[in-house]
């Protein structure tokens, strides 16, 4: 399911979309936007859809959406509601560069796979609140507030790395200024043969690292280990082509680079929480009417 691109039109004499939704329920519209979106929900439970990830919400969820990162939020049937949430969309250059607004500018960064944030969220919903009632400048600086609040918090990554592979092209751009040439080899690398095998040691050669000096390298580099990144970046394109096309599970195993169907299944649901079909069926089905 491709999602819809939304044009967000602030109103007249205003660069900012701050509003109170409430809907007798919110229904599942797959959709994107080239603004950032902040999300809180006041009342009511359901499942959020954050690019490859399902994961159920209620009140108090609070989230920051990077830009043109698929998303939807869906009520659960059997919930009567009221369902609400405070939603704030932005575009990051009306923010200045401001050096004070440094942490800012690193915490949207870091939201181009959605972040979700913890219970220590009380500060920075009491400035989105406070900016949903105001007007003008106080609602800008309401939102400054909010996000200056939220860079200061925990936040953790929603959708996983290997979502919209067209941002996968970014990142490796952005390792490349940011670590030495050796890890931006590797990134470009496993893009260039994601689909097809790539063992380890042999990657490992390509940059002059016995097996066990590149394991170290690669996990501090890119945090995680090799096999788990990989993996992510399978799942991922995986999870795009089950959304999207109507090949069968077995073929999309094959085309995004496991050898064994089984292996395939086992990875998706220790990386997603339930089998690939499954996935499918709720992410192209009719989410809201399944609790």
């Amino acid at each position: 399911m491709l999602p819809f691109l939304e044009h967000i039109k602030p109103l007249h004499g205003t660069s900012l979309v701050l509003t109170q939704r409430e809907e007798k329920r919110f229904d599942f519209a797959w959709h994107r936007h080239s603004e950032f979106e902040i999300t809180l929900i006041t009342s009511g439970s359901g499942r959020r859809f954050v690019g490859d990830t399902i994961a159920d919400y209620g009140p108090g969820d609070f989230v920051l959406i990077g830009p043109n990162l698929p998303h939807t939020w869906a009520s659960h049937e059997s919930d009567p509601g009221p369902h609400a949430a405070i939603v704030a969309q932005f575009a990051a250059d009306k923010l200045g560069d401001w050096p004070e607004l440094i942490a800012v500018r690193q915490l949207l960064q870091r939201a181009e796979r959605g972040l979700l944030f913890t219970a220590e969220a009380g500060m920075p919903r009491k400035c989105l609140e406070s900016a949903q009632k105001a007007e003008g400048l106080e609602r800008w600086l309401g939102l400054l507030q909010t996000l200056n609040h939220l860079s200061r918090i925990p936040s953790s990554p929603i959708a996983s790395p290997g979502w919209l592979r067209q941002e996968h092209d970014r990142r490796v751009s952005r390792h490349s200024q940011q670590r030495d040439a050796r890890i931006d080899t590797v990134y470009q690398h496993i893009e260039r043969h994601l689909l097809r095998d790539i063992p380890q040691n042999k990657v490992a050669d390509l940059v002059g690292l016995s097996p066990a000096a590149f394991s170290r390298f690669f996990k501090r580099a890119a945090g995680t280990s090799y096999t788990r990144y990989v993996q992510e970046l399978r799942i991922g394109e995986a999870c795009r082509l089950l959304s999207e096309t109507d090949r069968a599970v077995t073929n999309i195993a094959l085309d995004v680079g496991f050898r064994s169907v089984p292996h395939f299944n086992r990875v998706f649901k220790r990386r997603r929480g339930m089998p690939p079909r499954e996935w499918r069926r709720i992410h192209r089905g009719h989410p809201s009417s399944r609790t």
